[in-house]
Order: structure tokens, then sequence, then C-alpha cells
């Protein structure tokens, strides 16, 4: 039994590091914590900001 299981995480782990949508997405693979917050702070500053507010285009 044990050496089926072996097998078997031997082969999860073949398939999950060699899977192309992992491949495709570079974005997928492990980031620190500070760049994901660097992400998503630059993402949140280019979405409220780079919207003009219609009532500030009038004045």
């Amino acid at each position: 039994m044990p050496e089926i299981l072996a097998r078997k995480r031997e082969i999860f782990e073949d398939f999950a590091r060699e899977n192309g949508t992992a491949q495709s997405a570079p974005e997928a693979y492990e980031v620190s914590e500070a760049e994901l917050a660097r992400d998503v702070i630059a993402a949140e500053r280019a979405r409220l900001f780079s919207n003009t507010r219609p009532d500030a285009a009038a004045t």
C-alpha cells in the first residue's frame, strides 16, 4: 500500500509541475506577498485614477 500511494503522489506531482495552464500563465507561479500587494495597489490606482470624474471636466 505505501508503494502505491508513493507512486500516486509522484504521478500527481509530475502532473501539477507540468500543467499546461500553469505554464501558459507565468503569474500563476509563486509570488511574494510584497509583489502581490504592489500589483493589487497598482491595479487599484489605475482603476481609481484613470477615470476622470464627469463633473471634474465641466469645471
